[in-house]
């Protein structure tokens, strides 16, 4: 990051449970005053795994559609709680969109 270059992290980190925040994404944010800016795919055709965070693996030839959320930063004297709880809430909306979306 100091380089210039863009950091991605899954913030329910690599043992989940699933859709609970952790708190890595918003530390380097209040530490560095990085933007977060939450994402989300939804395919056409994918399968499903059987892991506990039931990831997409798009079927070839599938279409994707990308969703950005509302970008913010985390203050240093920001309440990592009400964003933890913010961000936690967007990405379940963002969630519920990419099950409901035709592509």
């Amino acid at each position: 990051m100091r380089d210039g270059w863009d950091l991605g992290i899954t913030v329910d980190g690599p043992r989940g449970p699933r859709g609970y925040v952790k708190g890595g994404a918003l530390a380097v944010s209040r530490k560095t005053g990085a933007w977060i800016i939450p994402v989300c795919v939804a395919y056409s055709r994918a399968w499903k795994l059987r892991s506990w965070d039931e990831m997409l693996v798009p079927k070839p030839f599938a279409s994707a559609v990308v969703r950005y959320g509302v970008p913010f930063r985390v203050p240093s004297d920001g309440d990592v709680d009400f964003f933890r709880d913010r961000l936690e809430s967007e990405l379940a909306e963002m969630e519920d969109w990419a099950e409901s979306v035709d592509i």
